[in-house]
């Protein structure tokens, strides 16, 4: 496989491995944590695509950090640590190292009485991760040695035992790969209170491909549940794959919320 594709495969692994609140759900919710208060969520994620004889399996661990400046406007600093094994037609490789850093703000502009919220979201990618050995990624997509930007918005709508979330974002995709600069996410998230303590989660979404020879745009579904040990600490697991050719094959998922 040529050089750029490889590459472009890699973006591809990197965005699809996105994490935002409400684990292990891609799309993000518009609560915010309250004025003083602080998140913390740790997440492992291991990946595998096969195509065209290029293999690559990558592991990861994301950390972020949420903390609420006002009741309505959160903080949120997130960054990693990832590890690739590559098999590109029997030449391996294994690049590792942190991930770029996300710092974003969320700011919760709309909340009613029938449950409906809705919020915006900026942020900023730091170019922290080692972009000359490929790496960056996190839910930030390859490193590329570039600050990158990004914008979402979301809207929350609750019910008694049931919630769905709808995001709409855009990332400025500055990079040295010759991919796509301009790219667009949407996608829609519900949860199930099955009882007090446990929760399902599902996720469908799609994203521009970055790969300016493409013409398919990754498509996604993810389900999972949630397990809470009590009110500050939430445990999840979920599985996620591409419904078309351009996304990876399965991506596996696991991590901790924790709220003090």
């Amino acid at each position: 496989m040529p050089v750029k594709a490889l590459t472009i495969l890699l973006i591809i692994l990197m965005f699809s491995g996105t994490a935002f609140a409400g684990r292990p759900l891609i799309t993000d919710d518009a609560n915010t944590q309250g004025k003083g208060k602080y998140q913390l969520q740790i997440g492992g994620e291991y990946s595998h695509d096969d195509d065209e004889g290029v293999t690559v399996n990558k592991k990861s661990i994301t950390v972020e950090l949420d903390y609420g400046i006002k009741n309505n406007i959160d903080l949120i600093v997130s960054s990693g640590y990832q590890n690739f094994q590559i098999d590109n037609l029997g030449n391996t490789s294994s690049p590792e190292g942190i991930t770029d850093t996300l710092i974003e703000v969320k700011w919760r502009f709309h909340e009613d009485k029938n449950g409906l919220s809705l919020a915006i979201k900026p942020g900023i990618i730091a170019p922290t991760g080692n972009y000359t050995k490929g790496l960056g990624g996190g839910d930030v997509r390859l490193g590329t040695g570039e600050v990158r930007y990004r914008l979402y918005l979301i809207g929350t709508k609750e019910f008694k035992h049931a919630a769905f979330h709808l995001n709409l974002g855009y990332l400025r995709n500055e990079n040295r790969y010759d991919a796509r600069e301009n790219l667009l996410h949407t996608s829609l998230a519900g949860e199930w209170k099955i009882t007090k303590k446990f929760k399902i989660v599902g996720n469908i979404g799609v994203d521009t491909s970055p790969d300016t020879d493409s013409c398919i745009d990754p498509v996604f579904l993810l389900g999972g549940f949630v397990y809470s040990l009590s009110d500050r600490i939430d445990l999840d697991l979920g599985v996620k794959r591409s419904l078309n050719d351009p996304g990876y094959n399965l991506i596996f998922t696991g991590g901790i919320s924790i709220k003090f």
